[in-house]
């Protein structure tokens, strides 16, 4: 029995953007990288991960839950909405009030 190793794999999308993601020793992917134009990038992207990788260390967060930012981060990103103009109410036509086309001198036309 062959011992598999994790892998990058870098590959071209649907929409013809490249990715990388990294595949466990069992097979299943692990991570995965963000979009990039060219080959080159994405290849670029996945040894720079591999790289920095190996002095990473495991460090747990307890100011924020699991994928959510930290409070300094969201306090940033945070973006004042702009004003809304008030809404002016539309009234809908009257049923009894008809359209009454006039000629060039103002009298009504007749029917």
């Amino acid at each position: 029995m062959t011992k598999r190793t994790p892998k990058f794999n870098v590959f071209q999308d649907a929409g013809g953007q490249w990715r990388w993601n990294l595949a466990g020793a069992n097979g299943e992917v692990v991570c995965q990288g963000e979009a990039h134009p060219t080959k080159a990038k994405a290849l670029r992207a996945a040894e720079s991960v591999k790289r920095l990788a190996t002095d990473a260390e495991v460090a747990v967060r307890e100011d924020s839950p699991v994928g959510a930012p930290s409070a300094k981060k969201a306090q940033r990103k945070q973006i004042a909405a702009p004003k809304a103009k008030p809404i002016k109410p539309v009234s809908a036509p009257s049923a009894k009030r008809a359209t009454v086309r006039r000629r060039p001198d103002g009298a009504p036309m007749s029917k």
